[in-house]
């Protein structure tokens, strides 16, 4: 759980850092509000893509996910 808490994109690629959140997402199990996934999800972006899914209004993971 320590370790989705502290998950940074930093130097990883957008889809590196997906696939690492989702790995986590799927190993803690936990049970939560979309919001807050999504807000978990977007505090681990680098800056710009972290604007960019605000500025797309993104209101569920699902639609952050850029393919």
């Amino acid at each position: 759980m320590d370790q989705w808490n502290n998950l940074r994109q930093r130097g990883k690629s957008a889809n590196e850092y997906v696939a690492q959140f989702d790995e986590y997402r799927m190993r803690c199990a936990v049970k939560e509000d979309k919001v807050m996934t999504l807000s978990r999800f977007q505090k681990g972006l680098n800056d710009d893509l972290r604007r960019e899914v605000v500025l797309r209004g993104v209101s569920t993971l699902d639609n952050a996910y850029i393919p």
